[in-house]
């Protein structure tokens, strides 16, 4: 599936918006990624701005180093003008993800549902206008983390998309099980500081078999496994951006 986001939703076409500069001299980045298709075009700009100089991104979770010199952490906000950022500065009804560049529901409404409840919901899901939402795979799930390096994307933690049963679980997938609720957002959710939303273990489409469905809970970062046929989940739902 496929969502067409812009400034003014979905269709635009002969769209001129300009692309963001990259790379400049106090340090900021910005993805610029225009795809076409037929007369609609695509901008899928990231639209992030840094707040200090000499920012540099931590090589394990993608995210601004907070620990490193110069630095003061994420960035927090959206250019005005792209996808998901409304004329503050501040992403509304949902969040891009600059290091990825998919599109995440902003605050989640889909309740504590079991896994076929949580795909009709993503699937029913629209924003902006939009449709194309979809349950995360667990590999998508894991990009979203933040602070705890062995199960963000390309950790230690054995469960990914390609290898999904339970003998793929290994102690690297418990995170930071031994300091919950020490993230760096609010309430000490271990995510992207832009996101909102309760922290705690949300439903991915990737499933080790046996009626079982893999989540990963953003209160300790941790990679686990539950029962898909009971409402024990989250759901935020992510499109791509094509």
């Amino acid at each position: 599936m496929s969502l067409c986001l812009t400034a003014v939703l979905c269709g635009c076409p002969g769209d001129d918006t300009p692309a963001d500069a990259s790379s400049s001299a106090q340090g900021s980045t910005s993805a610029e990624d225009t795809t076409s298709t037929g007369a609609e075009t695509l901008s899928a700009s990231s639209g992030t701005t840094e707040a200090t100089s000499g920012t540099t991104a931590d090589p394990t979770t993608g995210d601004p180093d907070s620990t490193g010199p110069g630095t003061t952490g994420p960035t927090i906000g959206c250019m005005p003008g792209s996808p998901c950022c409304n004329d503050a500065g501040e992403y509304e009804e949902c969040f891009i993800d600059d290091v990825t560049g998919l599109a995440w529901e902003l605050v989640p409404q889909g309740g504590n549902p079991n896994v076929v409840d949580a795909l009709a919901y993503c699937d029913g899901l629209t924003l902006l206008g939009s449709g194309g939402w979809r349950l995360p795979s667990v590999d998508e799930l894991r990009s979203l983390l933040r602070g705890c390096p062995d199960t963000a994307s390309a950790g230690a933690c054995g469960v990914t998309d390609d290898c999904a049963g339970t003998d793929c679980r290994d102690d690297a997938c418990d995170g930071c099980i031994d300091a919950p609720n020490e993230g760096p957002a609010m309430f000490g959710c271990y995510w992207n500081p832009n996101l909102q939303g309760e922290c705690g273990g949300y439903w991915s489409i990737t499933t080790p078999g046996g009626g079982l469905g893999w989540l990963v809970d953003f209160d300790d970062a941790t990679v686990r496994q539950r029962d898909a046929s009971l409402p024990a989940g989250l759901v935020r739902c992510v499109a791509s951006l094509q």
